[in-house]
């Protein structure tokens, strides 16, 4: 029987990871994006606002880059660190401005919602990698323009450049199971831990981000 994770979760320190009240230190915040590639060619995106929301809060996230972002290769930032409300949320709202492409200067407009399980502790910082599938969000229109309706191929929460640590919980079903549960930042390894045999919860050991 093959092994898979269930209830999982990631969450960034320093803090408990436990969502703050009034008065609780900011978490900061950068968000990336990049995508597959698309047979109607490179995106290249004007982000004219984020939106995150959770059960009990939102937090608008503005691009810091007034021109439009290439996604053809590495992932690429489109706000750092951004001060968010400490908590859990669960969807990112991304709108798209005037002037974003496809491929050879095809205008593309639109947005959408994008699903999320991200937890912020107070004075926690992280990096949300959102990888879109741009087959999948692309939608071409009469005149020859196209529509993006989000749709996420990856999306993953790594600590910050200069964070201590960071943290994975979770269980790997059914127990017993032989796995090893490695945490990736884009391509690279920055963990690794062996579940206990006996109940498949894994042990958490801290690792940085290398730069």
């Amino acid at each position: 029987c093959a092994a898979r994770i269930a209830d999982t979760r990631v969450s960034t320190g320093p803090g408990s990871g436990r969502p703050g009240g009034p008065g609780s230190e900011p978490a900061r915040l950068t968000l990336e994006l990049a995508a597959t590639p698309s047979p109607a060619g490179a995106l290249a995106l004007r982000v004219q606002s984020m939106t995150l929301t959770g059960a009990a809060r939102t937090a608008f996230v503005f691009a810091t880059k007034p021109e439009p972002i290439p996604l053809d290769g590495e992932p690429s930032i489109v706000a750092r660190e951004v001060k968010v409300a400490p908590g859990r949320y669960r969807t990112l709202h991304l709108e798209l401005g005037s002037g974003s492409t496809v491929g050879r200067r095809a205008p593309l407009a639109g947005g959408g919602d994008i699903p999320v399980d991200l937890e912020l502790a107070p004075g926690g910082s992280g990096i949300l990698l959102i990888k879109l599938d741009a087959e999948q969000s692309l939608r071409s229109e009469p005149d020859g323009s196209y529509r993006l309706e989000p749709v996420a191929a990856l999306v993953t929460l790594a600590p910050s450049e200069g964070d201590a640590f960071g943290s994975v919980r979770g269980r790997i079903v059914p127990a017993g199971a032989s796995a090893i549960v490695v945490l990736r930042s884009s391509s690279q390894a920055v963990g690794y831990t062996f579940p206990d045999p006996g109940t498949g919860d894994p042990p958490v050991r801290q690792g940085s981000r290398a730069g």
